[in-house]
């Protein structure tokens, strides 16, 4: 919330935001939402079934996933499921988080607003992701063919050198 209070709006028009999930810090959200400057439209979604948070990732162009040193998602696949539906990621480098953003994702500090904030803004002047077919092979390598064609890679290398 404190990121996007500072947030420029983008080219004049509204930043629009949505807060997927529910959990304890939910009511301090709202009411912090409340608070925002008029240039910030945030909506609150509530809990939602996998295809209805699938729906409100594709419709988006950002996806923030902060973490702080009270909350650490290890290897978050929600950054990763962002990427293949076309949002560019804002991750807080801890565990495999780098390897789920994608070569368009944007790694920052834990517990730094300043570093949320630059890395808000360097995705939202990007193209959308959608028009960039790199993040193509990335998704292709964590497919399930994929990864079950990296494992026996790695299993055969492991086989053939042992003596």
């Amino acid at each position: 919330m404190d990121a996007l209070q500072q947030l420029p709006p983008s080219s004049g028009r509204f930043i629009t935001c949505a807060v997927v999930g529910d959990g304890f810090d939910l009511p301090n959200l709202k009411d912090y939402a409340k608070r925002l400057k008029d240039t910030v439209e945030i909506s609150f979604t509530g809990r939602l079934d996998p295809p209805q948070v699938a729906a409100w990732m594709r419709r988006s162009r950002v996806l923030a996933f902060p973490t702080t040193s009270d909350w650490i998602e290890a290897s978050p696949l929600t950054t990763l499921e962002a990427v293949a539906s076309g949002c560019r990621v804002v991750a807080t480098d801890n565990g495999g988080t780098k390897e789920n953003i994608g070569p368009s994702g944007v790694l920052i500090q834990r517990d730094s607003l300043n570093a949320l904030i630059v890395g808000l803004l360097k995705a939202m002047e990007e193209e959308p992701l959608t028009a960039h077919h790199f993040h193509l092979e990335f998704l292709q390598k964590r497919n399930l063919p994929g990864v079950i064609a990296h494992y026996i890679k790695t299993f055969a290398h492991v086989a053939n050198s042992r003596p």
